[in-house]
């Protein structure tokens, strides 16, 4: 079976990518926000896994990065949100590139909290897919 690409992934997730180039994540038009994380990008923090979602330091300040702020901005209100997990074509390049991601599994998320001056979100147990999927969607 052929694996999505990353923005039919999210089309798939019924939160289509505002900009297919640009966008790290999208809002669903029921307020569920789902990011794209980098798997090399795990850390565990106060014993809880975590996926950095803003590396001030190492991101370009692009349209994804305001993107992105407003997204969190959304998350710290209560929004609810999901990681889509994504492995890097090469995680040391400047501008790194989609190899493949998770397309059967999204992992449920809770705070953000600053580490070394980046933010991270806190992760939980991977869920199917299908169980976040919008209810018209089978």
């Amino acid at each position: 079976m052929h694996q999505r690409t990353i923005t039919e992934h999210f089309i798939h997730i019924g939160a289509p990518l505002r900009n297919h180039r640009n966008s790290w994540g999208a809002l669903r038009d029921d307020g569920v926000i789902f990011l794209r994380v980098w798997m090399h990008e795990s850390k565990t923090i106060n014993g809880v896994s975590h996926y950095a979602v803003l590396r001030r330091k190492v991101y370009k300040r692009t349209n994804g990065y305001s993107e992105r702020e407003a997204h969190l901005d959304l998350i710290a209100q209560g929004a609810p949100c999901y990681l889509v997990n994504c492995r890097a074509k090469d995680q040391h390049a400047d501008d790194m590139e989609i190899r493949s991601h998770e397309g059967a599994y999204v992992w449920p998320t809770g705070k953000i909290v600053e580490h070394e001056g980046d933010l991270y979100i806190e992760s939980f147990d991977r869920i199917n897919v299908k169980d976040v999927l919008p209810k018209t969607v089978a």
